[in-house]
């Protein structure tokens, strides 16, 4: 008699064991459905496209095309603050800037520069920095540099500081934009315009390069030997010519 209340309390306790778990996992799973039935009428931003990003920051017509612009890429920030999708944005804010009429705005490209994450495409060992990884960030931010250079725009320390916290000392992107701000200030004061007609005589030849490299640098001319060729030297503050 003894056997029968033992193992009738003992099914009654475990019963009761499992009566309670269940109603404590029903009631941890309605609270987790709750939770997730509000999450989803909180106010959390949709998911947009990065055309639409644009376009509705283009419907903001009391600012002008540079702000619109900023207002889209602080649009995309707010909506992707981990910039998860930074490559897919980049690539349609790029096609759009001639369409704003922003292709010759510095602060626009340093702008689009600095939505690439800092530090994560850095090149971390020596053969990274020797052979360098072609990563789709790299050719991306190569292409707005490349945009910058058709464009005639010159880097600022700005564009460099940009560059060296995301890509880092060895990389492509940096080695461009030192190399577009040598070559800009090389050639600064060139003439852009094409002589009609070019003189035979070399001397009169040379000065005139001489000039178009350089419109307000000062020209001297020392008498060589007739025999040696023609030697024309610019050189920043002015320019030294040696004519036969």
């Amino acid at each position: 008699m003894w056997r029968y209340h033992f193992f009738t309390n003992y099914a009654c306790q475990t019963n009761r064991l499992r009566v309670t778990s269940l109603l404590q996992s029903k009631q941890v799973f309605l609270l987790r459905g709750c939770s997730t039935t509000a999450t989803k009428h909180t106010g959390t931003p949709a998911v947009l496209s990065p055309a639409d990003i644009i376009e509705q920051a283009r419907k903001q017509i009391e600012l002008h095309a540079q702000d619109q612009f900023k207002f889209a890429l602080q649009e995309y920030l707010t909506r992707d603050k981990h910039r998860r999708t930074h490559l897919k944005f980049l690539n349609t804010a790029l096609e759009k800037v001639d369409e704003f009429g922003l292709q010759k705005d510095l602060q626009i490209y340093n702008d689009m520069l600095n939505l690439f994450p800092k530090g994560r495409f850095v090149n971390r060992t020596l053969f990274d920095a020797l052979w360098p990884r072609r990563t789709p960030q790299m050719e991306l931010a190569l292409r707005i540099l490349q945009k910058m250079e058709d464009e005639g725009i010159r880097p600022n320390d700005e564009t460099h500081e940009i560059l060296l916290k995301v890509f880092g000392k060895a990389s492509y992107p940096l080695q461009k934009c030192r190399r577009i701000v040598y070559w800009f200030d090389r050639y600064e004061n060139i003439d852009p315009y094409k002589l009609k007609t070019l003189p035979s005589d070399p001397v009169e030849l040379s000065r005139i390069a001489l000039r178009q490299m350089d419109k307000d640098g000062t020209i001297s001319e020392h008498k060589v030997d007739r025999s040696s060729l023609v030697m024309a030297c610019g050189i920043r503050g002015g320019v030294n010519f040696a004519g036969h």
